[in-house]
């Protein structure tokens, strides 16, 4: 478990788990969640309440190649497709 924060009492707040450490956690609701089957998860963030509980998580999927390139060199500012871009999406299909 790689702690993120803490409270002020040394109690994490937020963590990042592995799938196995995942499973062992308590939860508020009593039961387990299932994680999702969009591909291999890498960690997993997980929220804890004040009496160590897990309240919510949040899953993190491997990504096979850097897709940070291509939103760096794809959109612009504002959030909008370049016209580049958008010319070179039409001409793959």
């Amino acid at each position: 478990m790689e702690i993120i924060t803490t409270l002020q009492n040394g109690q994490p707040q937020t963590a990042y788990v592995t799938t196995e450490e995942f499973q062992t956690l308590t939860f508020k609701n009593g039961e387990i969640p299932t994680l999702g089957n969009f591909g291999e998860i890498e960690k997993i963030k997980v929220w804890f309440n004040g009496k160590g509980e897990v309240c919510t998580h949040k899953e993190f999927h491997v990504i096979k190649g850097d897709g940070r390139f291509f939103k760096r060199e794809a959109v612009k500012k504002n959030g909008q497709l370049k016209e580049s871009t958008i010319k070179a999406l039409k001409t793959l299909g």
